[in-house]
């Protein structure tokens, strides 16, 4: 199902009745996320461009000239402006935050929202790293997609977003890529499974490397390069190593023409390394048996390069 998220940014100017008709147009179709009731929820991004009697009028308008019921589930970029909106909202959202320093420390609102007797829908992402804008954030590998999850597991979030925005210009780099395949998701799978039940469900055994290409700090050819952006979590230079398996097992990992050799626990296990120049090979045994094994696709180089790249990439061995 499809989360209708209309962006209040580029339609700033709509009037109600515009907005309402273009809300039928889409409601229309059977793969729009509904309530149970059948009403369809619209989760405006920066909603608070609107005001709530603006919302208001446009959803009175939705159901007497289109016969559709709708309601609000506002995506702020404050969420702080909640209290406002409570009236006119099932429950609240927001665009998130893409670091470790920045997910442990922000406020808890998923209490807040319940203390309005509303929902929360908490966001999740991998990453965000921003051209046009000439910054980016320091994701920690998979550190904060790990960290945003376990805030929606431990403070009871009702609903998550998964923050798939992609424009190659601002980038969350969550759904499948070049750069990255389908290894954010299958790690994403593991954190689902915790949210939905309580508990991760391992599935396929696998394992999963992410790194960037270059250091954060390798020389760039151009001007108007990428900079940390205020109060991120400190740039790091990483290869990470991520198992999910059923039981414990030894992993090799051949960095730089060096193997390393670890014991990792049944679940989710986790071991940092430091960033080296190439491409790695990690391989999980168990009993003398290959469990599972990966090689990067993508060389790392810490030559003065044409393309500023912090992104993390990442493979892994299941898919």
């Amino acid at each position: 199902k499809i989360m209708l998220q209309p962006d209040m940014s580029a339609l700033s100017g709509v009037s109600t009745t515009q907005f309402a008709t273009a809300i039928a147009s889409l409601a229309k179709y059977g793969s729009a996320y509904r309530l149970g009731s059948g009403a369809v929820v619209v989760s405006p991004f920066l909603a608070e461009n609107k005001t709530p009697s603006w919302y208001s009028d446009a959803l009175a308008k939705l159901k007497s000239t289109h016969k559709v019921s709708a309601v609000l589930l506002p995506l702020f970029l404050d969420a702080s402006n909640m209290n406002s909106y409570k009236d006119v909202s099932i429950g609240f959202g927001n665009w998130g935050v893409r670091n470790v320093a920045a997910a442990t420390t922000w406020p808890n609102w998923t209490s807040k929202a319940h203390s309005l007797g509303k929902m929360w829908m908490e966001p999740v992402s991998v990453q965000d790293v921003r051209p046009n804008q000439s910054i980016y954030d320091e994701a920690s590998n998979t550190g904060t997609l790990a960290a945003t999850w376990n805030r929606a597991i431990s403070q009871g979030a009702d609903l998550v977003l998964l923050t798939t925005w992609n424009d190659y210009s601002e980038s969350t780099s969550f759904a499948p890529s070049a750069d990255h395949g389908w290894a954010f998701l299958n790690l994403n799978r593991y954190f689902v499974k915790k949210f939905q039940t309580g508990s991760g469900q391992i599935g396929t055994e696998q394992v999963i490397i992410s790194h960037r290409i270059q250091r954060a700090t390798t020389a760039v050819s151009y001007s108007g390069t990428m900079k940390l952006r205020s109060g991120s979590t400190a740039a790091r230079d990483k290869i990470e190593v991520v198992t999910m398996l059923a039981a414990a097992s030894t992993v090799s990992v051949v960095i730089a023409g060096e193997t390393h050799t670890y014991q990792a626990a049944a679940g989710l296990y986790t071991k940092l390394f430091d960033l080296q120049a190439g491409t790695f090979t990690a391989t999980v045994t168990r009993s003398g048996a290959t469990v599972a094994t990966v090689t990067t696709k993508d060389a790392v180089s810490f030559a003065t390069t044409a393309q500023q790249d912090l992104s993390y990439h990442a493979v892994t061995s299941d898919r």
